[in-house]
């Protein structure tokens, strides 16, 4: 599709809306909120695409998107398939208000099944390690925002011919943030490594970059949980370093080894007293200039491991006096 406005400081974004009556509970609030009709899993995975638009031109946008899934889940992860055509609908909106005039031409929606090679690389959502859409394959399916106002958009990079997420200017303290809610994706007590790509433009010296992993937790116990509130919250940093231009190309970045929120006296989280209610992983910038511009082209999982666990087996054979003792030694991980 093609769109346009007049206006300055403008975002497009295409997205989903998926109603279902099974969502709907008494102490419904809001109809977007959960237990609500209207209700959209908290992991973005409804919206389309989000691009910037330069006032007075026509943008072009084109993106993939697969139906259903989260998209269809309630609160409780249950996926609903839409009743009536009505149910499930396609939406857009220019971030600014009701009073922003917007123009849309030649748009066209087509249907891939099985997927077109030349139109997607995979038949599914591409993923890697814990994060969906790592290479933003489909558009900003899974990657959640603030302020529409200040999001992140996907632009095709020149250099490498394909979409990029791109970060434009600051945002007060700290600069722009993107993240995904990767909750029931992770590996308990693993330890996870990530390359991925940034392209630094319009800067006059290095910014800090920052990835980070940050668990909440919903805690039942005050006295012996893993804290002494309510919702209890754990930090992960990865990677937390300056990051300089390099004359506007792309670079290559490795995180450090970081684990999955485990804890050598608390053990492993599924077995505490309570319920992890987000699982994030976010990336911001700080000193970043008014008109400075970052990019990442995506992640890659390196090698996940899991700790070794050891099984103690007593075997005994019928005609054997005493019986036989093995000892297995087993290693549980992914490798991407």
């Amino acid at each position: 599709m093609k769109v346009k406005t007049e206006e300055t400081g403008k975002i497009f974004q295409l997205y989903t809306g998926h109603y279902h009556k099974k969502k709907e509970s008494p102490d419904c609030i809001n109809i977007n909120q959960p237990k609500c009709p209207w209700y959209q899993s908290d992991n973005d995975a409804n919206v389309i695409s989000r691009h910037y638009l330069e006032p007075g031109e026509w943008t072009t946008i084109e993106a993939v998107h697969r139906i259903a899934g989260d998209e269809w889940k309630d609160h409780g992860g249950t996926e609903l398939y839409p009743k009536q055509c009505n149910h499930y609908q396609l939406r857009m909106r220019v971030a600014g208000g009701q009073n922003t005039p917007y123009w849309i031409d030649d748009m066209r929606v087509q249907k891939i099944l099985p997927a077109d090679e030349s139109l997607v690389p995979h038949d599914s959502v591409t993923s890697s390690g814990f994060i969906m859409n790592n290479i933003f394959e489909y558009s900003m399916s899974w990657w959640k925002i603030g302020d529409i106002n200040l999001a992140p958009v996907i632009e095709m990079d020149e250099d490498i011919q394909r979409d990029v997420m791109v970060i434009r200017g600051p945002n007060f303290i700290r600069d722009k943030v993107v993240l995904q809610n990767f909750k029931g994706r992770e590996i308990p007590q693993a330890n996870y490594q990530y390359r991925f790509w940034l392209k630094l433009l319009d800067v006059s010296h290095p910014i800090n970059f920052h990835i980070l992993l940050r668990m909440r937790f919903h805690n039942n116990d005050l006295v012996n949980g893993p804290c002494d509130k309510e919702e209890c919250v754990f930090d992960r940093r990865p990677f937390n370093q300056p990051v300089s231009s390099n004359g506007g190309i792309w670079q290559e970045f490795k995180t450090d080894v970081f684990d999955m929120f485990a804890d050598d006296e608390l053990g492993n989280y599924q077995d505490w007293d309570g319920y992890v209610k987000s699982l994030h992983w976010s990336l911001y910038s700080t000193d970043m200039e008014p008109l400075g511009t970052w990019k990442t082209a995506g992640f890659e999982a390196l090698t996940v491991t899991v700790s070794i666990l050891t099984l103690h087996l007593v075997v005994s054979f019928p005609d054997a006096s005493n019986p036989s003792l093995f000892v297995f030694s087993l290693i549980v991980g992914t490798l991407n």
